[in-house]
């Protein structure tokens, strides 16, 4: 119900061998951080090497559970600024240690990482503005409505391709980007981080247009999901026939999570993922869908997007 880890599958899965455990706040849906940390508190007193708990926090920012802001839980949390998320500096992230001796261990790693170079800081700071000009262009008429093979093909879906042969954007995730976590990190550059404060000095508005979409959503599909997400989990019989649906009246569905292992194809042996470990994860995966809560998305919008969507809900 919550796309999230189960307090009780992470009890089942703890070992002798276990050093960390990873808890992901699904699309800003928080996840049992008391509970969990209180389990993995008692289980510390009697190990020599304890279990460090670790906040995923790429989905959630400014997110309070009760009284405290997720990312304020576990011994080191991470937060992304990359596509797609709260706030985007097309790339990058930060991190957030409640752990003294770590947070003297991250400094160190940190003073090591190199300045970015030129050409990426072009690349972060162009991305935004060519999205921005897709989006606009995305749903423009089908200028090979009566091709065989090309019909579904508009002028912004074009610009997709053409922007990534030419390397002016990339996918999200590729399963070319599985290997070194070294390649490619740099410090943010001061460009980005200007970016990242103007977003920031937003984020309260933000929140609370999202909080208000969300809402809505679930008032109307009579679901049990609240607060500031940063897109709108659904469950459908025939996700490509709800997101084709929704793209006649210009709204892009996501289908993040729609595999085991993301990226999407990725080689499952590879990464040690055996197909039926995690049953509600797929099942999850064939049906999943995301909807838009971001300031582009009005109340009334949403009660569009409700309307397609609501019939098929499973």
């Amino acid at each position: 119900d919550t796309y999230n880890i189960s307090f009780e599958s992470i009890k089942n899965r703890i070992t002798a061998k276990t050093r960390a455990v990873i808890i992901q706040h699904t699309f800003g849906i928080p996840a049992q951080m008391e509970k969990i940390k209180e389990y993995i508190d008692e289980v510390n007193k009697g190990r020599d090497k304890k279990i460090y708990l670790i906040e995923d926090c790429a989905h959630c920012l400014n997110i309070k559970k009760e009284d405290k802001y997720l990312g304020t839980y576990g011994d080191i949390s991470f937060f992304s600024f990359g596509q797609e998320k709260v706030v985007s500096t097309t790339q990058g992230g930060c991190i957030v240690s409640n752990n003294k001796n770590l947070e003297k261990k991250i400094e160190e790693v940190y003073k090591n990482i190199p300045n970015m170079p030129a050409r990426t800081v072009k690349y972060n700071l162009r991305y935004p503005l060519l999205w921005n000009f897709i989006k606009k262009v995305y749903y423009k008429p089908k200028f090979l409505a009566n091709s065989k093979h090309f019909s579904k093909l508009t002028f912004g879906k074009f610009l997709i391709i053409l922007f990534r042969f030419l390397g002016l954007i990339k996918s999200q995730a590729s399963i070319n980007d599985f290997g070194s976590p070294q390649k490619g990190v740099f410090k943010l550059s001061s460009e980005q981080k200007l970016l990242l404060k103007n977003q920031l000095d937003k984020i309260e508005r933000l929140s609370i247009h999202r909080e208000r979409i969300t809402d809505k959503y679930s008032r109307l599909l009579d679901l049990d999901l609240h607060g500031s997400l940063i897109r709108y989990p659904i469950l459908v019989d025939y996700p490509d026939v709800v997101k084709s649906k929704l793209q006649k009246i210009k709204v892009i569905a996501g289908n993040w999570y729609n595999y085991p292992v993301i990226p999407r194809g990725i080689d499952l042996d590879e990464v040690g993922y055996t197909l039926g470990t995690c049953p509600n994860t797929e099942y999850v995966m064939e049906h999943i869908l995301n909807l838009p809560t971001d300031l582009e998305v009005t109340e009334k919008e949403a009660e569009k997007i409700v309307h397609i969507v609501e019939p098929h809900l499973i």
